[in-house]
């Protein structure tokens, strides 16, 4: 499959699986500066419009992401968002560079992302977890992503296991 054609295959995968966002005439459509806006924010996003804001954001970054490493625009904070389980912090490396004090809040601070992180995505439908996937798959290969890699990974392997339809969650 040709990347143009692999990038509208994973885009009619978000528009099927998060149809509500697309189906409503009452909501309007994000615009790109909105999308490049809503990039680092999807964290602080509410659960019930999360639906809404976060197929819209994985599309317009399929059309504009840079391709370049060093000026990702953001990309790299979508990933952080979908990496649910987040890559652990090297937290030797944190006391030798900074001591004692502030591992114990890199620790406290890393226990509660990962707390808060999972239940963000409950409400994530097979299908909806199926086109995440097609999606970090697409993206593992951009520039943009390059210093990035082992965050895709982890978010691919956590993305991939729900959407074994087989799988629990």
């Amino acid at each position: 499959m040709s990347s143009n054609n692999e990038k509208e295959f994973v885009k009619g995968l978000l528009r099927h699986a998060f149809s509500s966002c697309h189906s409503d005439p009452n909501s309007l459509l994000l615009e790109h500066e909105q999308c490049l806006d809503m990039r680092a924010r999807l964290f602080t996003v509410k659960a019930e419009d999360r639906e809404y804001f976060l197929p819209q954001v994985l599309e317009d970054l399929l059309d504009t992401h840079t391709g370049e490493p060093g000026r990702s625009e953001d990309v790299e904070s979508v990933v952080d968002f979908l990496d649910v389980p987040t890559l652990p912090i090297d937290l030797e490396f944190v006391k030798q560079k900074w001591g004692g004090e502030v591992l114990e809040k890199f620790s406290k601070d890393d226990q509660e992302l990962r707390a808060r992180k999972e239940p963000m995505f409950a409400r994530v439908t097979t299908e909806q977890a199926q086109a995440i996937c097609a999606w970090l798959q697409y993206a593992k290969n951009w520039g943009d992503l390059e210093w990035n890699t082992d965050s895709v990974e982890s978010a691919l392997s956590y993305w991939l296991k729900r959407a074994d339809s087989r799988s629990p969650n």
